[in-house]
């Protein structure tokens, strides 16, 4: 793993959305000077869009296990203690 790429892995996802607009604007402006793209241009691109997935799955699988826990026990107690009448530990007397 690169220098690039360990630094993708430690950013955010908007940084690399960032870093990868760049390097394609980079790749489409080599290719208009010079009629070509490196393989370096190409590589790196490669690599961020690898990062950035990478940060979406992350992400994606992070909200699917969040929607799906449980009430935290603490909102379990509130709504019995409220069905039974009784105040929550939150609301004044």
């Amino acid at each position: 793993m690169n220098i690039s790429t360990l630094t993708a892995h430690n950013s955010n996802l908007f940084e690399i959305d960032a870093e990868l607009e760049a390097a394609f604007d980079q790749m489409q402006e080599e290719r208009e000077i010079t009629g070509n793209i490196s393989d370096e241009s190409r590589e790196r691109c490669a690599q961020l869009f690898g990062e950035l997935g990478k940060k979406i799955d992350r992400i994606a699988a992070y909200l699917r296990t969040s929607n799906a826990k449980p009430a935290s026990p603490a909102k379990k107690r509130n709504a019995s203690n409220i069905a039974a009448g009784q105040p929550s530990s939150g609301s004044a007397t």
